[in-house]
């Protein structure tokens, strides 16, 4: 009881005599003091604020090149005085020093997504508690290449677990959802042992998935009924999102067979032809209408003929051999590898391919062509004057040079030189556009019917288009998938131009993904 007596006079003292200011403070730095030093009856405290204080942000991604109209997602990380990291992208403040290029906080766009307006450069900035970090940001309205997937190399050694081998020659389509499928082609015999069986090479029968929304490969399993190892056979998708492959070539046995895959199932079906067939071939040119029939041209380096299958309710079908000129000056010539596509209009386009049996050596082409199911017609469309005194073009001419811009500015006219298995597709505004793999790209306006130029990778060996692979996932306009023939190729819903593999140089086969993406417009 008599302690606590005293502590009760103590708080009645403390009540009535206030210390001064100067006597707390002298108070509290002699507590501050014993509490440091362990000295008194006080438990020892915190003599520093251990709080880690934020000193750095970083903005990613960094120096990125976006396209107009796009939607980029930026992302802010804090680095702390104790060396931790937080993720920030939801606390900073986001700004672009200029916003008509980038701008941000517009309604409904997440925190950290700016939206891209007119071409040009702006800095980003993330800013929090009087901390900053910056990158830049450069719009263009030019569409760039990406490396997407696989090895910056070639050869055996550039195999990888989980990605097709290195190859070319491959089957491709794209499914009703948007994923790339492939099948067979040619490359290296990585079962053997010795160097020499190894680069003599193998033709495929394997059957790959890959999908870009989690860009990863899928090996398919086919089940016990499939077309047998084989390049450059005929490909088409039918209106119900099933595959079809015709033909193809494996060491010089060429075959006439036609198949159906469903993806939904994954099972191949040998499909009955009925009793007239295209003759055996590889590297037809093919287009679908739009009532659904198959189309066929080529595939041969005697004859232009143009087919028609028409599929059955019972899954089976008929061929129709259809009558399109009867000589060179109303159709295409026998030619294999051409490139083709179909425009809105349902109209079927053709360029380039080759016929080897030219005793001075390959022919291969560089003429545009046009057919209209609706009239049955081809019609010659373009091609580079003939050489050697030029006069005017005309179709069916081989070996005509291309005719480039000087200087190689892109965005110039001009017309792309002869080429066979070039990737061509359409941009979904009416634009052709041609990969030759000589490393240059090349769009056809149907309207005014002129070339345009579109750029190359800087000039390697043999002149032509060396690979630059850039960062892994970011566009940049000095990427460049370079030289190369026989790569797979699928165009994805947004009409942009997916890229595998191919063929360098001899025995120099590729198993790395690209991407291109045009541009709205261009």
């Amino acid at each position: 009881m008599r302690s606590i007596h005293k502590a009760q006079i103590a708080a009645r003292h403390a009540r009535t005599h206030l210390p001064s200011a100067g006597v707390v403070a002298t108070l509290a730095a002699a507590m501050l003091l014993a509490a440091c030093t362990g000295a008194g009856p006080c438990v020892p405290v915190a003599c520093t604020n251990t709080t880690p204080v934020l000193e750095a942000i970083t903005v990613t991604p960094s120096d990125a090149t976006v396209f107009s109209l796009s939607a980029p997602q930026f992302k802010a990380v804090g680095l702390f005085s104790d060396a931790s990291t937080k993720d920030l992208t939801a606390k900073v403040v986001w700004s672009s020093s200029s916003t008509r290029v980038a701008q941000f906080n517009e309604p409904g766009v997440p925190i950290g997504v700016a939206t891209t307006n007119q071409e040009g450069s702006a800095t980003i900035t993330a800013a929090l508690d009087k901390v900053s970090g910056t990158t830049t940001v450069t719009v263009t309205d030019t569409g760039y290449w990406t490396w997407i997937l696989g090895p910056d190399i070639g050869g055996p050694g550039a195999a990888v677990a989980g990605i097709p081998p290195p190859r070319g020659g491959a089957a491709s389509w794209t499914d009703n959802d948007g994923n790339f499928w492939l099948f067979g082609g040619y490359g290296y015999n990585l079962g053997a042992q010795a160097p020499a069986q190894v680069y003599a090479g193998m033709i495929y029968a394997d059957m790959w998935e890959f999908t870009p929304a989690t860009l990863q490969w899928t090996k398919v399993e086919e089940g016990s009924e499939a077309p047998s190892a084989r390049s450059f056979a005929a490909t088409w998708r039918d209106p119900l999102g099933n595959f079809w492959l015709f033909g193809g070539v494996n060491f010089g046995e060429v075959y006439d067979d036609l198949w159906e895959f469903m993806p939904a199932t994954r099972q191949w079906i040998r499909v009955a032809q009925g009793s007239t067939v295209p003759s055996a071939r590889e590297g037809a040119a093919t287009w679908v209408d739009a009532a659904g029939n198959l189309w066929l041209f080529g595939g041969s380096t005697t004859v232009n003929d143009l087919w028609k299958f028409t599929i059955g309710p019972d899954g089976t079908g008929e061929w129709t051999e259809v009558s399109a000129g009867t000589d060179e000056d109303d159709a295409p010539v026998a030619r294999e590898r051409a490139t083709s596509w179909t425009d809105s209009y349902g109209n079927f386009w053709l360029f380039g391919g080759d016929n080897h049996v030219n005793s001075l050596g390959p022919s291969v082409y560089a003429d545009l062509w046009e057919y209209t199911p609706a009239t049955n017609q081809w019609t010659f469309i373009k091609a580079p004057p003939p050489p050697p005194f030029g006069g005017p073009p005309r179709g069916n001419v081989p070996n005509t040079p291309g005719v480039y811009p000087n200087p190689r500015v892109q965005g110039q006219p001009g017309i792309p030189g002869p080429c066979s298995d070039a990737k061509g597709w359409s941009d979904g505004l009416g634009n052709l556009w041609l990969f030759p793999g000589d490393g240059s790209l090349w769009r056809y306006t149907p309207s005014p019917g002129e070339w345009t130029f579109e750029g190359e990778g800087p000039l390697g060996f043999g002149g032509e288009g060396e690979t630059v692979y850039g960062t892994q996932g970011l566009p940049a306009s000095t990427n460049q998938p370079g030289r190369r023939a026989d790569s797979a190729a699928w165009v994805d819903p947004s009409h942009n131009l997916w890229l595998f593999g191919g063929n360098v140089v001899e025995e120099l086969y590729l198993d790395d993904l690209w991407e291109f993406t045009p541009i709205a417009g261009r």
